[in-house]
């Protein structure tokens, strides 16, 4: 059973930052390793994960992936999105403190959560 082996692990994920181009140890280009945090959304990735939140998707995305759990958002969902969002996560009666709406984005806490919309 797929979701029962996922739901026992614990994923981890490893962004690389390349520190130099010489590919020489200690050799460190300060503006390079800037430009690829800032790039890789790494300052906001730490600031929404110590705030608890594993998981985040854009409202369309998770509108997509989740819209056949209720019969107003199948096969599409025409009114705002974020609205939309937030009325599939009051069907299906996932609580109020284990996601958070953003300007674009929903944020939730324990990906297992998801596990119960699969």
């Amino acid at each position: 059973d797929l979701v029962g082996t996922l739901m026992k692990c614990t994923p981890h994920y490893i962004r690389c930052i390349k520190p130099n181009e010489t590919e020489k140890p200690r050799d460190w280009e300060e503006s390079r390793v800037k430009h690829q945090v800032e790039y890789l959304g790494l300052r906001e990735n730490i600031r929404v994960r110590r705030a608890g939140y594993a998981y985040r998707r854009a409202f369309q995305k998770f509108l997509q992936r989740y819209a056949i759990l209720t019969p107003e958002t199948w096969p599409l969902w025409k009114g705002d999105e974020r609205q939309g969002v937030l009325h599939l996560l009051r069907s299906v009666n996932m609580d109020a403190d284990q996601y958070q709406l953003g300007r674009t984005k929903i944020f939730i806490k324990a990906p297992e959560s998801l596990f119960l919309l699969e």
